[in-house]
């Protein structure tokens, strides 16, 4: 019984909305920002990919910065075990995550196609998204894409067994399953500090239907560092004091309105983007050694 509720447990953690065809591809980019991009759909077998290709491209016993430090996503979905077999791993070795967005409105068609197209997408037109199971490797980013005016394509549903699975079982059974299916998506889903509320979110919305994420739930919930590490960076390399962190905000919102700013106002804000500086190299710096440590446990040394 154990490995039948298995088997159908398993089953009930495949998107059926794309062909697995050979699962998805995953390959080293030469788009400036993006390290890895796993494009397709998801199945079993996708984790050895990736797990591989870091391998690969990252073949000496210490981490440098020339090694993979962030995964792209354009996948319509898959296989949840597989998906969270990546995120996993991703989160151990302190990986960033990237997420499709829309292009803006107003850009021209072939301007569109050439942003879209700088990836060297397959099947753009599938997989320019990423949904379904692909939501459990965004989240699994210590850094996820930051935040932005655009909408991020990220959606999510209910896992759910196919007309061919659910045929052979029982009405106990399925009551199994489902059980199970949510008690390990919550579990992974806190592991990996999302708000659970996006469980109860996911478990509402039809199997063939997709909850789009909006701009305002990307910006509270995922964007940018994981709100664990966010502290202690501000804390270890955040050097501006309290009268200069307000001046930002300020600053901030008369860009915000279209203000020009005095002379006396550029004079600091110049300042302030030098300590700005400081700090972002401060937060890479810390980052990389996040990654090292990292890499030096994934290696067992």
């Amino acid at each position: 019984m154990r490995g039948l509720t298995f088997r159908f447990l398993a089953a009930a953690w495949l998107a059926c909305s794309a062909s697995a065809g050979n699962g998805a591809v995953v390959k080293i980019s030469d788009h400036p920002g993006y390290s890895i991009i796993l494009e397709g759909t998801i199945v079993p077998g996708d984790y050895d990919k990736v797990r591989k290709l870091m391998d690969e491209n990252c073949p000496s016993k210490s981490w440098s910065t020339s090694c993979p430090s962030e995964l792209y996503l354009a996948s319509p979905g898959g296989s949840v075990i597989e998906a969270i077999k990546i995120g996993r791993l991703v989160r151990a070795l302190r990986l960033g995550t990237q997420v499709p967005f829309d292009v803006p409105e107003g850009v021209p068609a072939d301007l569109r196609q050439k942003i879209i197209g700088s990836l060297k997408l397959q099947d753009p037109k599938v997989n320019y998204l990423c949904a379904s199971a692909c939501f459990f490797i965004a989240v699994a980013g210590i850094e996820r894409s930051p935040p932005s005016f655009e909408k991020p394509i990220l959606g999510i549903h209910r896992p759910f067994l196919t007309d061919v699975d659910l045929r052979p079982l029982s009405a106990n059974q399925v009551i199994s399953s489902a059980t199970q299916v949510r008690t390990i998506v919550e579990a992974y889903l806190k592991e990996m500090g999302v708000p659970l509320k996006y469980a109860d979110l996911m478990f509402s919305i039809l199997k063939d239907q997709v909850r789009w994420i909006t701009i305002a739930e990307y910006e509270a919930d995922f964007a940018g560092i994981v709100s664990e590490l966010k502290d202690w960076l501000s804390a270890r390399c955040d050097e501006r004091t309290e009268i200069e962190k307000r001046l930002d905000d300020l600053f901030d919102a008369k860009i915000m309105r279209d203000e020009k700013f005095s002379l006396e106002e550029e004079v600091m804000r110049r300042a302030l983007g030098e300590k700005l500086n400081v700090r972002v190299r401060c937060e890479e710096s810390l980052k990389d050694k996040m990654r090292e440590d990292a890499w030096k446990v994934y290696r067992g040394l």
